[in-house]
């Protein structure tokens, strides 16, 4: 990654692709093979081809002041196949030099699953209650982008205002020993806590696929 960072240029890359796929690609092909069976009993139309889950070598830098060619660093992102990214909710882990991440989360705002959702946590905030208390358990915190100023009604429990604040939902893992990253018990922890937020997972879905058909 470092290699990548400090000589993003077509002539390093032509020179050190088999590097590149014995040390990046191939690592994180086997780790989305090895996550796969997980992914499935998840949701059974989860992608999980490691080409279409592993993010790309080369970065689209139309809209972006920074043009380096190449991506410094990888993600995988399991999400229901055959739909936009922004459009159902993924599982992701990313590593770059600096750290390691991953959760579940909407990539950005989903601002129509997030108004049905919203309804929900007032219709039903016993269940924001139990997931509240999967995140704490699992060592989670809930993430993203907030309004500035609340939305919520009055007679909101405040510990439900985070949920119903958010512009995005992105439930982030806390307190990750980087080592991890290069151990044989990556896929193992991965497998363990995904399946762990999977009740939130079918929630997110459920209320995104009825942002669709409405």
């Amino acid at each position: 990654m470092l290699n990548i960072r400090f000589n993003n240029n077509k002539e390093f890359m032509h020179s050190n692709k088999d590097d590149y796929i014995t040390h990046m690609r191939t690592p994180f092909y086997e780790l989305i093979d090895v996550l796969a069976p997980t992914m499935q009993k998840i949701d059974p139309d989860m992608e999980i081809r490691p080409n279409k889950c592993l993010s790309r070598l080369h970065r689209d830098t139309r809209f972006s002041k920074d043009k380096s060619t190449y991506r410094d660093h990888h993600w995988i992102a399991f999400r229901r196949r055959n739909f936009q990214k922004e459009k159902v909710p993924m599982f992701w882990m990313e590593l770059r030099v600096e750290s390691l991440s991953w959760g579940l989360g909407f990539w950005g705002p989903n601002r129509n699953a997030m108004e049905l959702i919203r309804k929900h946590i007032i219709e039903k905030p016993e269940v924001f209650f139990t997931y509240n208390k999967l995140i704490n358990k699992n060592n989670f915190a809930l993430k993203g982008d907030k309004y500035k100023r609340s939305k919520a009604p009055e007679s909101l429990p405040k510990e439900l205002l985070p949920w119903y604040d958010s512009k995005e939902l992105l439930i982030c893992r806390q307190n990750i020993n980087q080592e991890i990253a290069f151990s044989p018990k990556l896929a193992d922890v991965l497998a363990k806590e995904y399946l762990a937020l999977a009740p939130i997972y079918n929630m997110m879905l459920t209320f995104a696929m009825l942002a669709q058909e409405g």
